[in-house]
C-alpha cells in the first residue's frame, strides 16, 4: 500500500539563511513519500520511504524552487558515487564523492559566482581531516585550520 503524505505542522526551526522550514520525523511503517515545505509554499525536500527506511531519490530544493541536491538512497544511506549540490542561482556549490554512506576524498566548494572557494578533505571513514581555501591574490589553494 502506498500513502502520499503532505504534512505541514510538526515543528519549525530557523536555518542559517533565516528561512523557516517545517520538519517532520516519519514514524510510519508503510511505504510513503514525505514532503516538507518552506513557509512560502515551495518544496524544501521530499524523500520516499519503503519499509520505514529512505529508499529512492532524496531531493532538496532552495526556497526559490531551484534544485539544491538530489541523492539516491538505499536503506537510509546515500549510494556510492559522485554528488553535486547547487546554489539557488543554479551554479555548482559543491562536488565530491560518497562511499559507504559518507563523504570521502576532496569535496570542492564554489562561490555563488562559480569561483573556487574551499576544499574539504575526508578520510576513508568519512572523517573531515583537512581543508584548504582558495587565495585569489596568490591564485592557489592554501592550507587552513578545520574551522
Amino acid at each position: 500500500m502506498k500513502i502520499f503524505l503532505t504534512l505541514f505542522v510538526l515543528g519549525c526551526f530557523l536555518t542559517s539563511n533565516c528561512q523557516n522550514k517545517f520538519v517532520l520525523i516519519d514514524t510510519l511503517s508503510v511505504d510513503s513519500i514525505v514532503q516538507v515545505y518552506y513557509n512560502n509554499g515551495e518544496l524544501f525536500f521530499q524523500v520516499p520511504y519503503v519499509n520505514g527506511k529512505q529508499n529512492g531519490w532524496y531531493e532538496q530544493y532552495h526556497d526559490n524552487g531551484a534544485i539544491w541536491v538530489k541523492e539516491l538512497r538505499i536503506n537510509g544511506k546515500t549510494v556510492d558515487g559522485y554528488n553535486v549540490a547547487y546554489w539557488d542561482n543554479g551554479k555548482i556549490y559543491q562536488t565530491g564523492y560518497f562511499k559507504d554512506g559518507h563523504e570521502v576524498g576532496k569535496w570542492y566548494c564554489y562561490s555563488p559566482d562559480g569561483s573556487p572557494f574551499k576544499i574539504y578533505i575526508y578520510n576513508r571513514k568519512g572523517d573531515w581531516i583537512k581543508q584548504k581555501v582558495w587565495n585569489e591574490e596568490r591564485n592557489r589553494w592554501e592550507k587552513t585550520g578545520l574551522y
